[in-house]
């Protein structure tokens, strides 16, 4: 039975997430070419637009970077990705944390599913303590914006349907999520089944994807779904996954090239790239104020700092971005071939990044043709907002203002004004007593002497008394 492991990179070390099964997470970076200009009835006008704003500490501070610079708060500004359902093939999600309160519509775990005549069934177990992978995933994808809390995800608005088919394998150390290839294609089957416009599979794949999840992939896209996959996080020439019936992704790092552990997806039929960021994180550089290599996002509370927040890098981290976009589209009103040939077409092509980094204020922009619609979405959903309590750990830990140092300069300066009014006094000092010594050491004394001209009998000038 083949067997499939989820990779991605985590702060400070390089998990090398190795995988006989599905395809591994490994993203690309953004950005955009020109708008493509279809025919039609004009929508929204061309011409630069405004990002919109929204009050995410990671969004505001340029944390979440990779929100940038693949165009999402411009994009933000046409859609939101609200109607659109994407199902996250992974591990499972922290469905209760706070950034991700109401995205997930339903959990379900198709571990074994391959073995039970009911399939994949309801879950509600939380997230492995040695697995945050699928929350990061779906916080990239939907997480709530505009909430004043944590991350705000490229689709912010879209539905989510959490389907566990990956669980950790503690026998190394490594403790790495694995799959069997059967669970996987009987989540992508229940996913289509329940909805699901876009399948997000972050997983990594040996050389071939196996029948039953290719059979899966194809059954997918021929039902009207558009499945996203992982290039692999294998550098060089993607060979196994050239289908046309998925997007395949890529990753690139902050400058905008090819991330070194990612593939090249040229001539790929539907290869792409978006952000998936460079290992090396740790707390001192996951975090406000500090300019990250990897993605921050939603990690499972029970995990890592249990701040409920992380930085990682890989394809894992790109995918979503990808399924986010497509929301996007798919949510303005573009049909499925419509909406993958739009992300596509309005890439900024790249060495090795397939059709190039996605744009997606290229990709929202006008001219619209008729029954494709730019309206501005309101980011509140029903689910309640909750209290937003400072951060002890993690990215927006809060510290302690600290006092403010006493300037160098002004310390040299009080130092030199102490030292010189302290030699003044001393020698004044000084000089007084010599003079009271002498006066009474004279050759005649007398009983009443009287004032002494050699003796201090009155302030002296510049004396200060």
């Amino acid at each position: 039975m083949s067997r499939s492991r989820r990779r991605h990179r985590r702060p400070g070390a390089s998990l090398a997430v190795t995988a006989a099964l599905v395809l591994l997470a490994v993203a690309a970076v953004p950005a955009g070419a020109a708008p493509v200009a279809p025919s039609g009835a004009a929508g929204a006008p061309d011409g630069p637009r405004p990002a919109r704003t929204v009050d995410d500490p990671a969004v505001v501070s340029g944390l979440a970077w990779q929100l940038a610079a693949i165009g999402a708060p411009v994009a933000w500004r046409s859609s939101l990705g609200e109607g659109v359902t994407v199902a996250v093939v992974d591990s499972a999600i922290d469905v209760d944390h706070p950034d991700l309160a109401g995205q997930v519509v339903a959990s379900v775990s198709c571990l074994g599913a391959q073995g039970r005549a009911s399939g994949c069934v309801a879950s509600t177990d939380p997230p492995s303590e040695a697995d945050g992978h699928g929350t990061h995933v779906a916080g990239l994808l939907a997480a709530r914006a505009d909430d004043g809390r944590g991350v705000a995800g490229v689709a912010p608005r879209a539905q989510l349907l959490a389907v566990r088919t990956l669980e950790p394998d503690c026998t190394t150390a490594a403790c790495l999520p694995v799959g069997d290839t059967a669970d996987v294609a009987a989540g992508v089957r229940w996913a289509v089944a329940n909805g699901a416009d876009v399948v997000n599979l972050s997983l990594t794949a040996g050389q071939r994807l196996g029948p039953d999840l290719s059979a899966a992939i194809d059954d997918a896209w021929d039902a009207g779904a558009v499945p996203v996959l992982a290039a692999g996080n294998r550098a060089g020439r993607a060979r196994s996954l050239d289908s046309p019936k998925a997007v395949v992704v890529t990753a690139t790092v902050r400058s905008g090239s090819l991330a070194s552990y990612a593939p090249d997806v040229t001539g790929v039929a539907l290869g792409v790239a978006a952000p998936g960021g460079a290992e090396g994180d740790s707390g001192a550089t996951c975090r406000v104020g500090a300019s990250p290599s990897g993605l921050v996002s939603t990690y499972a509370r029970r995990s890592g700092d249990r701040s409920g927040y992380a930085c990682l890098a890989g394809t894992s981290m790109a995918v979503p971005q990808v399924s986010g976009a497509l929301a996007l589209l798919l949510s303005m009103g573009w049909n499925r071939d419509q909406a993958v040939d739009r992300l596509l077409g309005t890439a900024r092509p790249g060495p090795g990044l397939g059709a190039g980094r996605i744009d997606l204020a290229a990709a929202t922009a006008g001219p619209l043709p008729a029954g494709v619609q730019a309206e501005v979405q309101a980011f509140a959903t029903e689910a309640p907002l909750l209290e937003v309590r400072s951060a002890s750990t993690g990215p927006f830990a809060t510290a302690p203002v600290a006092e403010r140092p006493v300037p160098t300069w002004l310390l040299v300066v009080l130092g030199g004004l102490t030292a010189g009014l302290l030699a003044d006094v001393a020698l004044r000092l000084g000089a007084r007593r010599a003079r009271r010594a002498a006066g009474a050491a004279g050759p005649d004394p007398s009983p009443d002497p009287g004032p002494d001209p050699g003796v201090d009998s009155g302030p002296e000038p510049g004396d200060g008394r």
